[in-house]
């Protein structure tokens, strides 16, 4: 009996479908384990990379230390007094986490960084603005608000005149392109000056080209201060306003070919760098005068005089700190993370651009009440 068993068991297992199905079993078990060392080197690659990513991760926070000024690279070496944390030889991604470290050019960097944001805020308030003041302006164009209120009451009088004052105001407005001029031209130099201190850290090369920006970034912001006082002032005589804004563009461009030689790139020449900025700055004060000779009975002239001497005072004052290396002349040393003349003279930058937002913004409502005769 049992080798009758035996024997159909041994021609069922000799039989084509048998074999047939022990192939597809074997098959599905070789292709199951395939998958499952696939699976598993992905997951042991994924982990790799994880692992390889968070090394570099503490690798770029770790691999570079702040030098002292003798270790540095001669195209770093600007202050002799500034005796330690430098960076050098830094990747893009090293630079930019550097933002965060303390070091001596943090406070450079966000000192106008800071003013960057500020100034991009005030921009965007003030096209808001104008695009309400177009709203209501293109709301009065018909001659009158609709009142659904009776003509002999007084509310309705009352906001009938004020409808009247709404339309005067309206048609009254004046370009605002000599503003916005200003403020972009603040805004690109803040942010030149902001990259430049960032990434001067990565190369020669790197450093050599945004130094050329920032430069490029003073002489703009210090042409396009010139737009909203001289244009709004004169704006009755544009004769006169065109010849001021053509005179200075001219000189700034060419004070910026001055600067940009490449004779001129070396450290020594900061003074005269900075002395040809203040030149540029200083040619102001001839439309100034001429302006306030021809409006010396405007109430507005006194307030803005004062602010415009107040932005000429900060960025005189923050140039000559610059230029002479107070505090840190006297103490070596003692100012390397903050204090130091250049974190001194980007202050003076931001407080004189913000005197002359004011003061722009004062000459644009004046001219908005006061038309040409």
């Amino acid at each position: 009996m049992m080798d009758k068993r035996a024997a159909e068991f041994l021609y069922a297992c000799s039989s084509p479908a048998f074999e047939r199905k022990s192939l597809e079993r074997r098959h599905s078990r070789s292709t199951m384990c395939i998958r499952q060392s696939k699976y598993a080197g992905a997951v042991q690659n994924d982990q790799y990379d994880t692992s390889k990513m968070k090394h570099k991760d503490e690798e770029d926070r770790r691999s570079y230390v702040l030098l002292d000024y003798h270790a540095c690279p001669e195209y770093l070496k600007d202050n002799e007094y500034i005796h330690s944390h430098y960076r050098a030889g830094l990747t893009f991604r090293q630079a930019l986490t550097s933002l965060f470290r303390w070091h001596n050019e943090t406070l450079n960097i966000w000192t106008h960084l800071v003013g960057f944001m500020l100034f991009l805020i005030l921009t965007m308030s003030a096209v808001l603005e104008e695009g309400n003041m177009e709203m209501i302006a293109r709301n009065t164009s018909d001659g009158e608000l609709s009142l659904n209120i009776s003509k002999h009451c007084l509310m309705g009088s009352i906001l009938r005149d004020a409808d009247k004052t709404v339309q005067q105001v309206t048609t009254r407005r004046v370009t605002r392109w000599p503003f916005f001029v200003f403020m972009c031209g603040s805004m690109f130099c803040l942010l030149a000056s902001t990259l430049c201190h960032l990434f001067t850290c990565h190369s020669h090369a790197i450093a050599s080209l945004l130094l050329r920006v920032d430069y490029a970034g003073i002489a703009v912001m210090i042409v396009t201060s010139f737009f909203p006082p001289v244009f709004y002032v004169f704006q009755c005589e544009p004769a006169w306003a065109w010849l001021y804004l053509t005179a200075i563009s001219t000189m700034g461009a060419a004070t910026l070919g001055v600067i940009l030689a490449p004779a001129l790139q070396n450290g020594i020449y900061r003074s005269l760098r900075a002395l040809l900025f203040m030149a540029l700055g200083l040619s102001g004060f001839i439309p100034a005068i001429h302006g306030i000779l021809r409006n010396r009975g405007e109430t507005v002239m006194p307030v803005t005089v004062g602010l415009e001497l107040g932005m000429a005072g900060c960025y005189i004052l923050g140039t000559c700190i610059y230029m002479v290396r107070v505090p840190e002349r006297w103490k070596p040393g003692c100012f390397d993370l903050g204090g130091h003349s250049h974190n001194i003279f980007h202050v003076m930058v931001l407080g004189g651009a913000i005197f002359h937002y004011r003061a722009a913004t004062l000459f644009l409502e004046w001219r908005e009440t006061k038309g040409c005769m």
